[in-house]
């Protein structure tokens, strides 16, 4: 019966086929001659075109009687199949009988079972609904004793209300008083480092004071033994003297390095605990107050492989964290209410984020995840409002807007997925957002990066993060065709040991977001043109050098300034340790005069400055000025 109902919705369905097939040919047919009779009303010499539809409706035609050619020839093809098919059925249908008259048997032997059954579930049934019959009774009886406890728990929970918002009202003032002492922590912050540039300063007047009085102590010992050696108690009581004085300056000298230890204790230290593999996680301990930790990559010789459960939670000072290059697990509210942090580079070594790791860090705005493959757990990003903009190299995808992987797109605007957004140049990772090219990462194995001239024929910054924690890169060239380096882009590329520019000009121009954008923190050495610098000349057309241009760099050991220079960046020679001198081809007057900000050689150590002029009228004087840094 299904062959046949098969066959006959077949033949239905072929009869539809040539029945609209003819439908079709009587309406092209008519749709044809219809436009025939206006291409002749028309324009009777336009015969091509008459021809052109003539040949198009022949061959439809001639399409249409060959699709029907076709279902015919179908048709007939499923006739035999069905007369087969049938043939087939009528030979197994006595096999069929024997199955049959079995099934029959297992029916019924299964309805007797069913049956038999159906008896002990009655019986059952009647069991249960006695027993709930009793069971009622009893809960009703228990009801109203029931209802008194209810009434007792009532003004319990009442009391319990009232007492949460006593208790609201205790944690606002609390909250009040956490505010008073960050405010109080604060001041006091400034306060101890007042305290420790004064005592400083007064340990150096004791040991200049001390020395100039050991000196004249000293002086008159040698005069009194040579004029007067019988006055030996006045030698005696001079020496006695010297002696106090050595013993004053290194008991200073000692209560100056317990307040340095002290300090360190209190400022410095994380916490470690050791872990099943043999590993160790960490947490802040007692940095809490710190604006920057670098977590070291092993502790006792073991590896730091985890950032501990609430490790750095409630950290609110913190604006910068360095993991470390073997990072695998940062775990649940890590990171939890860090409200400084500002930008986020998870190394490409994390294969997890813990629940709810990074909630509330309010001031994130970029977030980049170096892994390849990563499991981010719920909430791992909520409440981030400000989190604006991620780069993901990771094999997850990140939707704009989603909750999924922890939330990390749910407030973004700006996100650049792997394999999709992102364009890989030969390694280098780009990507344009709002008219601006970024350069986001290197994805090559290449440890001497020279990165492109240009993408897409124009200019291009390099993101924040891009490079963040390549330990394998050992060098890199920064084409003029790079505008701005954004933060950390360069932190913690600790192999890095060479710069190389081709327009020092446009260098001293270069945007840096913060000191380890720049490659030179790390790199230390700068090469102009593939030559090391060590004389640093600043070219005449440069009038102002941008923040952390040469910061860090120590092959240059001096420096060459001309008066067209009118201001100097933040830590713009910062760490530059090798300086020994820097002239200035102008007067004293005129070096006062270059607007410069209060750190421009932070930690440079000592040099000589000097100016080559005296007056602002004196080219060729040889009475230089100089000072020393």
């Amino acid at each position: 019966k299904k062959i046949e109902k098969d066959y006959t919705d077949k033949v239905k369905e072929l009869e539809d086929a040539d029945r609209t097939n003819a439908e079709e040919l009587e309406k092209l047919r008519g749709e044809y001659e219809a436009e025939l009779k206006l291409l002749k009303a028309a324009d009777t010499d336009n015969k091509a075109e008459i021809e052109a539809l003539t040949t198009e409706y022949s061959k439809k035609v001639d399409e249409l009687e060959a699709a029907d050619k076709t279902n015919k020839e179908a048709l007939a093809t499923l006739q035999e199949e069905y007369k087969a098919d049938l043939e087939l059925l009528k030979a197994a249908d006595a096999a069929n009988e024997a199955a049959i008259k079995k099934i029959e048997k297992d029916y019924t032997d299964k309805v007797k079972e069913l049956e038999d059954a159906d008896k002990k579930n009655s019986t059952e049934i009647e069991f249960l609904k006695k027993n709930y019959k009793e069971t009622l009774e009893s809960l009703q009886e228990a009801g109203d004793a029931n209802a008194a406890k209810i009434e007792v728990l009532r003004l319990n929970i009442n009391e319990i209300e009232g007492n949460i918002e006593i208790l609201n009202e205790h944690k606002t003032a609390y909250e009040k008083k956490v505010t008073d002492l960050n405010n109080k922590i604060d001041t006091n912050a400034a306060e101890i480092t007042k305290l420790r540039t004064e005592l400083n300063a007064a340990i150096q007047q004791v040991k200049e004071d001390t020395a100039a009085e050991i000196s004249v102590l000293s002086g008159l010992i040698i005069e009194l033994q040579t004029v007067d050696t019988t006055n030996q108690s006045a030698i005696d009581a001079l020496g006695k003297k010297y002696l106090e004085l050595l013993e004053e300056i290194n008991s200073i000298k000692d209560e100056l390095d317990e307040i340095k230890g002290n300090i360190e204790e209190l400022s410095n230290d994380l916490e470690f605990f050791l872990q099943a593999d043999g590993t160790y996680s960490v947490s802040a301990g007692k940095m809490k107050l710190a604006k920057e930790i670098e977590i070291p990559t092993t502790y006792k010789g073991r590896a730091v492989t985890a950032i501990a459960d609430t490790g750095f939670s409630d950290c609110e000072n913190l604006e910068k964290i360095v993991f470390p290059s073997g990072l695998k697990t940062i775990g649940d509210e890590a990171f939890r209410n860090c409200l400084s942090l500002t930008t986020l580079t998870v190394p490409s070594s994390v294969t997890s984020i813990g629940y709810y790791a990074f909630e509330n860090c309010v001031g994130i705005t970029s977030v980049t995840i170096l892994s390849r493959t990563i499991e981010i757990k719920d909430g791992a990003f909520s409440g981030c409002h400000a989190l604006l903009n991620v780069v993901n190299y990771s094999d997850v995808y990140v939707t704009k807007g989603s909750t999924e992987n922890g939330c990390l797109g749910y407030y973004a605007e700006n996100i650049q997925n792997k394999n999709e957004d992102i364009v890989n140049e030969s390694g280098y990772l780009f990507n344009t957002y709002n008219g601006v090219n970024y350069l986001l990462g290197y994805d090559g194995t290449d440890t001497d990066l020279v990165l492109p001239e240009d993408y897409n024929g124009g200019t291009y910054e390099i993101q924040a993060n891009a490079f963040y924690g390549r330990t394998d890169i050992t060098s890199v060239t920064i084409p003029v065709g790079v505008t701005k380096i954004g933060a950390y882009a360069f932190s913690g590329c600790t192999s890095l040991t060479k710069v190389y520019i081709t327009d020092l000009a446009k260098w001293c121009a270069m945007d840096f977001e913060t000191e380890e954008s720049n490659p030179l923190f790390n790199g230390k050495n700068l090469y102009l043109n593939g030559k090391l610098v060590t004389k640093l000349e600043i070219p005449s057309k440069v009038t102002g050098i941008k923040s952390y241009v040469f910061v860090g760099c120590t092959s240059i050991t001096s420096i060459v300034l001309k008066t067209n220079v009118t201001n100097f960046g933040n830590r713009v020679f910062g760490q530059c340790t090798a300086l020994t001198s820097i002239t200035y081809e102008g007067t004293s007057g005129q070096w006062n005069a270059i607007a410069k900000s209060e750190d421009w050689d932070y930690l440079t150590g000592s040099y000589e400055l000097i100016c080559t002029k005296t007056t602002d009228n004196n080219e060729g004087n040889d009475n230089n000025w100089s000072d020393y840094g």
